[in-house]
């Protein structure tokens, strides 16, 4: 697997150059993490998702990582002229709820989901 970090000044990498991986990151200890997506990252995201895939990695302290599909993203985050805040949460040995200002994903996300996805997303 080949990994290259874009050339944006936001946390962008490049996997096997058919996937962009957008990480976020809350240093907040506990549930919920907040993470804001900014004018400007909702735009470059909308267009690394529609010509490579995209997926979000929101990390969630020292907890664990939720990991979106764009698709996903979409589905509780549509784009906006102003910045979006998406919330993560998680009770002890449960999985993450994830909302944005769309309603939620209607599914949990599993904490050890992000390798799966990043896998199954490139190769696609």
């Amino acid at each position: 697997m080949q990994l290259e970090q874009s050339g944006t000044t936001l946390p962008y990498f490049q996997i096997n150059e058919r996937l962009s991986v957008l990480l976020k990151y809350c240093t907040k200890g506990r549930s919920p993490w907040g993470f804001t997506f900014t004018v400007d990252e909702q735009t470059l995201l909308h267009v690394k998702g529609r010509d490579t895939g995209a997926v979000l990695g929101l990390i969630c302290g020292s907890d664990g990582i939720a990991t979106l599909t764009y698709d996903e993203y979409l589905r509780i985050a549509k784009p906006r002229e102003l910045a979006v805040h998406i919330a993560c949460y998680r009770s002890y040995g449960e999985y993450y709820e994830v909302n944005g200002p769309d309603g939620g994903l209607g599914s949990k996300i599993s904490p050890s989901n992000w390798r799966r996805i990043l896998e199954c997303e490139a190769q696609s």
